[in-house]
């Protein structure tokens, strides 16, 4: 019975705590100091290359990336092997590798994926991080890659910290639904020294609570040789090969920051309805009466 008691006393306090969060970023004047950001609501209709700073990436000019009813959207491909425009968004400075300690950097979208690649095709990633800050193509490789890959009816996001096989994708293992609207945070960790990088990614219906209680999936480095990544730049692809699949997405905003209230910020908090409270308390007052009964007895 005290486990009981336990349960709907944790439960109690984890939805204080959201509510306190909830109040605090509601009653705070939000001024976003962010590396980049972008809300795609307040973008003219067409192509994303050439507003707000973002500029065509690579050679490919088909089928640029578009903005549609405030969303930045393309609806991946299936069988067919089309290179398709790249935008991308520079930093003001390169993020570099720590002289110690480790430097955080947080990546967030909120997104719907419409679909994704289904084995033996490898996915394509929708987002990652330039080395560089410049269109330059050479040794500007793309880092912190995200990917959607198709389970058969469902989908799962995953990363890597860069493109070498040292550092693989991870997934995650929840069956999310194509065409819900999810938040997508990948909190990247650069850690002074070699071979230490990691990714941790958190996910969450944009509907509901958001938390950084649970890690989604986590990429780390594995094996062999690798040299640690740098960030200029946010990248939306739509690369693809023979093997290599688009992923269909839309994305409704995005943020590239160092600090976690910011991130908070974006992905909001949802303050507990009343009668959440109400059933909570009652399942306690149940639990407390029970034990006094079975103490009288």
């Amino acid at each position: 019975m005290p486990s009981c008691i336990d349960h709907y006393s944790k439960l109690i306090m984890k939805n204080l705590r959201s509510l306190s969060t909830a109040l605090a970023l509601s009653g705070a004047t939000t001024s976003f100091a962010a590396i980049v950001s972008a809300d795609f609501a307040t973008y003219a209709n067409g192509n994303l290359a050439g507003q707000n700073s973002w500029a065509q990436y690579n050679t490919s000019t088909t089928n640029p990336i578009q903005v549609v009813g405030g969303k930045v959207t393309w609806a991946g491909i299936a069988d067919t092997v089309v290179n398709d425009q790249d935008a991308f968004l520079p930093f003001a400075s390169v993020i570099e590798q720590p002289a110690d300690g480790t430097t955080l950097v947080y990546l967030a979208l909120q997104l719907a994926v419409s679909s994704a690649a289904i084995s033996p095709d490898s996915p394509s990633f929708f987002a990652a991080l330039n080395a560089n800050n410049t269109s330059v193509t050479s040794n500007n490789f793309q880092n912190a890659r995200l990917v959607a890959i198709n389970n058969g009816g469902t989908f799962d996001f995953g990363a890597r910290v860069n493109g070498q096989t040292g550092y693989p994708f991870a997934y995650g293992n929840e069956g999310l639904e194509f065409g819900t609207t999810y938040n997508l945070v990948a909190r990247i960790s650069l850690v002074f020294g070699n071979s230490n990088d990691l990714i941790e990614l958190f996910v969450a219906d944009a509907a509901q609570p958001f938390t950084f209680d649970n890690v989604y999936a986590t990429a780390a480095f594995l094996s062999g040789t690798v040299t640690d990544p740098t960030y200029g730049a946010l990248v939306l692809s739509q690369f693809a090969n023979a093997t290599t699949t688009q992923s269909g997405v839309s994305i409704n905003k995005l943020l590239v920051t160092k600090e976690l209230s910011e991130v908070q910020s974006f992905v909001g908090s949802a303050i507990p309805e009343p009668s959440t409270y109400s059933a909570l308390l009652g399942g306690l007052a149940l639990c407390l009466g029970a034990v006094r009964r079975r103490r009288r007895a």
